[in-house]
């Protein structure tokens, strides 16, 4: 993959890395679909079997689109989980906190089958305060499986740490770390 595709690094300023924050920017990866797809099939399909996950479920604005970018080139029902009052229907919510401020994360209360075998997707791994959320949320449809992708990771921010003491049995994988 890596002669076909460029580093993840490449998509990555100095600017993005000033103050010791890394504010990647998603969209600068959209405008190369094919290194997208490349990077997430390779990261995917060399951990997991795509063909068992009975949804997908995308975080957010850009972690729906990746998501969406799974749910379509492997057939995988989609759902978003959104920060709260964006759902139309009635929802499943769950609080938590970040920066001091309370926040929460919701799904259509329909959207996953009960005993799933779930895989969350997100842009950014930072302090994992929203990806124990959506774990969370997607824990009360009792899943049987439970994994979490992130296309980037910024490890000084521990976030994985955070991820695995509250859910220790969910696979948690990235394309690449910074």
């Amino acid at each position: 993959m890596a002669s076909k595709t460029r580093d993840i690094h490449s998509f990555i300023t100095e600017e993005d890395l000033g103050n010791g924050q890394t504010s990647f920017r998603i969209d600068r990866l959209l405008r190369d679909p094919e290194y997208l797809f490349e990077t997430l099939h390779y990261t995917l399909v060399t951990r997991q079997h795509l063909t068992e996950y009975d949804i997908v479920c995308g975080i957010g604005t850009m972690g729906g689109v990746i998501a969406s970018t799974i749910s379509t080139q492997y057939s995988i029902p989609l759902t978003l989980i959104r920060h709260a009052h964006i759902t139309t229907n009635s929802t499943r919510s769950v609080l938590y906190e970040l920066d001091g401020y309370h926040h929460s994360v919701e799904v259509e209360h329909d959207s996953i089958k009960e005993g799933g075998r779930i895989l969350i997707v997100d842009d950014v791994l930072t302090s994992g305060e929203v990806l124990v959320a959506a774990i969370s949320l997607v824990n009360t449809f009792n899943p049987s499986h439970v994994d979490c992708l992130c296309f980037l990771e910024q490890k000084s921010l521990r976030g994985r740490d955070k991820l695995k003491s509250k859910h220790p049995t969910v696979g948690v994988y990235v394309c690449a770390t910074v």
